[in-house]
């Protein structure tokens, strides 16, 4: 038997959220990995400079595509800069999510090389609070489910993307 819970107007209700947060590179063995060639060296983990430090970063040679299964935390939302690799002439970046019904588009961020100088980080910051978290609703019911979210780098004209730090956050 379920215990009952009081949900009171200022009361959180629902079940309780996994993790608070999801590591996208660490979360990278679990990823269902498709590219042009080889998937496992055309997305891969690594370590990107960036000023003074080492960062964890995933690496993805256009055109490629993740497929991470998910179950979101509470007000979710992905975070992560954007850059090509030196060398690239620019991607497209599209982020998405599905549950096996329908796919939703939720970014599409061209990246040009820049004319001169160091890569140009570009933040990402997408709202996920649609498919977490409990919702006022008798049939829908995301926390429930595990979504696939979708990361691509469509080759326009062609190159590497880093992901540098991506993660699933709870919005603030």
């Amino acid at each position: 038997m379920l215990p009952l819970i009081f949900c009171g107007l200022t009361a959180a209700c629902g079940p309780s959220s996994p993790s608070a947060r999801i590591d996208l590179v660490a979360a990278l063995p679990t990823a269902e990995r498709r590219a042009l060639h080889d998937p496992d060296a055309a997305i891969r983990a690594e370590l990107v400079a960036v000023g003074a430090d080492r960062l964890p970063a995933i690496v993805t040679d256009a055109p490629a595509r993740l497929i991470f299964p998910v179950r979101m935390p509470t007000r979710a939302r992905l975070t992560a800069r954007l850059a090509l690799q030196p060398g690239s002439s620019g991607a497209t970046v599209r982020i998405g999510i599905s549950d096996d019904r329908f796919y939703d588009e939720l970014l599409r961020l061209p990246i040009a090389r820049p004319a001169d100088g160091p890569a140009a980080w570009r933040a990402v910051d997408v709202d996920l609070a649609a498919y977490s978290g409990w919702q006022w609703s008798v049939f829908y019911h995301p926390a429930r489910r595990t979504w696939k979210l979708v990361l691509n780098a469509d080759a326009t004209p062609g190159g590497s993307v880093v992901w540098l730090q991506p993660a699933i956050d709870l919005r603030d």
